[in-house]
């Protein structure tokens, strides 16, 4: 009579252990740490694909509406090529290193050595702080939607081999300087054994 008591006592729900990375993991180890230091122009293809799902974390203003929260669905990504150009597209982030996924390079993501919070992009109130933050204006092109620009996409080297990307976009009210909505969508990808 006492064994199975002993045994229904073993048995439980309680969730297992989380593992968390150490506080100080060495970045220097990542497997994709001498392609990011690398500046010699080219493409390169990764020796694995990085994929995960992409959520929104953050949103405010016009991205906040009831309407426009059934327009933001989780996305798919996955990037196999890691580029380095001849020069950066914008000054700001001084970097023309990025990931991308095949030969047209679709959802292009560039490298920074670290990405800002949520709580600090939505911080972001006018025109002038979304260019500092650019690197330009980004609101001059002309092509997207009036008061929107368009969504930039970072990407950092995480623990565990990991990938952590951000993508964030501002809209303005019309054309005043005032910021009235941002969307930030952030995932963490890993590398996917078997895909080239």
């Amino acid at each position: 009579m006492v064994f199975p008591a002993v045994i229904l006592r073993a048995e439980t729900n309680k969730p297992a252990a989380l593992i968390l990375p150490p506080a100080d993991w060495d970045v220097g180890k990542h497997r994709l740490v001498k392609l990011v230091a690398t500046n010699q122009p080219g493409s390169y293809p990764l020796p694995l694909a990085w994929s995960g799902m992409e959520k929104v974390t953050a949103r405010t203003g016009r991205y906040a509406t009831k309407d426009a929260k059934m327009e933001q669905t989780n996305q798919w990504l996955e990037f196999d090529k890691f580029t380095v150009g001849r020069g950066s597209a914008t000054p700001k982030l001084r970097d023309e290193r990025f990931i991308s996924k095949g030969e047209q390079g679709y959802g292009q993501a560039t490298y920074r050595v670290s990405l800002p919070s949520d709580a600090e992009l939505t911080r972001i109130r006018d025109v002038s702080s979304v260019i500092n933050f650019w690197g330009w204006n980004p609101f001059s092109d002309g092509t997207n939607f009036p008061g929107q620009a368009p969504g930039i996409r970072l990407f950092t080297l995480g623990p565990y081999d990991s990938i952590e990307t951000l993508q964030v976009t501002f809209m303005r009210r019309g054309r005043e300087e005032m910021i009235d909505g941002i969307l930030v969508k952030r995932s963490r990808l890993y590398p996917q054994p078997g895909n080239p």
